[in-house]
């Protein structure tokens, strides 16, 4: 088993707007590579906002059981531009700190002109995106809820702890979600299964 550990370290903060009293998170838009050097990803999407306006965010994230699979910086911080980012259009500039090439890895971004953006439902807070090394398995996921680690920054500076939720992804405790990575054969199967298919169908 693969076993990736991530403790997410969330800042938030808005000035002169309601407060945010929690927020909801949930794994989503996961990327499967097909071979060796391709991309695997997943994004933290919001599942419910829980009403207020932020201006920043910060994830600190910690990984064990890697492997060969590196952490892809560039395609990380390209979440910035996806229209469902939470500040598209907006961002201070998306980064993503991996300390030399080691863990710890930081996310964090923040909107450019200091004013404060609304949470909505489904806005992704941050993109993971490894090179994988082609080696299948299941990966676990899980979010420290530690309030010290994993939390929003209100208007008045307070730390208020992230809830999560795996959706529809198995998950094993709190925090937890897991997602099997096949071997790249399992995908070219399922490739000339589906040609197949289309094949029989215009006949």
């Amino acid at each position: 088993m693969k076993r990736i550990a991530i403790c997410l370290v969330i800042g938030l903060c808005a000035f002169g707007t309601a407060c945010v009293d929690g927020a909801v998170i949930t794994p989503g838009n996961i990327v499967y590579p097909g071979v060796a050097g391709e991309t695997f990803s997943f994004d933290y999407l919001i599942s419910d906002p829980m009403g207020g306006s932020i201006r920043s965010f910060q994830a600190t994230i910690s990984v064990s059981g890697l492997g060969g699979s590196t952490i892809d910086t560039v395609k990380s911080e390209a979440v910035a531009v996806d229209p469902a980012y939470w500040c598209n259009g907006n961002s201070g500039g998306a980064a993503l700190a991996t300390n030399g090439g080691d863990q710890p890895y930081q996310f964090g971004d923040y909107v450019a002109d200091s004013s404060v953006v609304d949470l909505a439902t489904d806005q992704i807070m941050s993109r993971y995106a490894f090179q994988w090394d082609g080696l299948p398995g299941l990966y676990e996921f899980t979010i420290d809820l530690d309030p010290g680690k994993s939390f929003i920054m209100e208007s008045d500076f307070t730390k208020t702890a992230v809830s999560f939720t795996p959706g529809q992804y198995l998950s094993e405790g709190d925090g937890s979600f897991s997602v099997y990575v096949p071997e790249p054969s399992s995908f070219c199967l399922l490739i000339w299964a589906g040609l197949g298919l289309l094949g029989k169908r215009k006949s």
